[in-house]
């Protein structure tokens, strides 16, 4: 069995990709409660959670989070074009992971015993979050089971 120790979290979501095709969150939209039985049920949400655009948003981040070297023109060049489109980036990205992860639910997958590891069987349970208004600290966590 192969070990893999990597604190990289552009490494990390790669390898949990080739594990679990369910691993990213799944953005949920409006709950419906059915009348006969009292289930609720989700709509899908507004955005889809692209794996390589989360990549994306992290190395972006990452070219603002690490100083450029003065004395280099180029560089200094570069980031003065870079902060002429950032506050339009950040707008755009913001929006997109609120769209991801404001309501969102992470599936949970059930393994059997003597199979291999990604081999996955069918998803078991779900944890549904849900972000209250920006103002306030409220976070509602559900656990969600497959009625099937």
């Amino acid at each position: 069995m192969q070990t893999i120790a990597d604190s990289k979290p552009t490494k990390v979501l790669k390898h949990l990709s080739q594990i679990s095709p369910e691993f990213l969150p799944k953005s949920l939209g409006n709950m419906i409660v059915q009348k006969t039985d009292g289930v609720k049920q989700f709509t899908l949400g507004p955005e889809l959670a692209m794996l390589d655009r989360f990549l994306d948003i992290h190395d972006t981040a990452g070219q603002y989070l690490h100083a450029s070297n003065p004395f280099n023109e180029e560089e200094v060049a570069e980031l003065k074009v870079r902060l002429a489109i950032s506050r339009s980036r950040i707008e755009t990205e913001t929006k997109y992971l609120k769209g991801v992860l404001w309501n969102h639910a992470k599936i949970g997958l059930k393994y059997e015993p003597d199979s291999p590891p990604r081999e996955l069987a069918t998803p078991d349970q779900a944890w549904i979050i849900r972000f209250g208004p920006v103002e306030t600290d409220q976070v509602e966590v559900i656990l969600a089971k497959n009625k099937g």
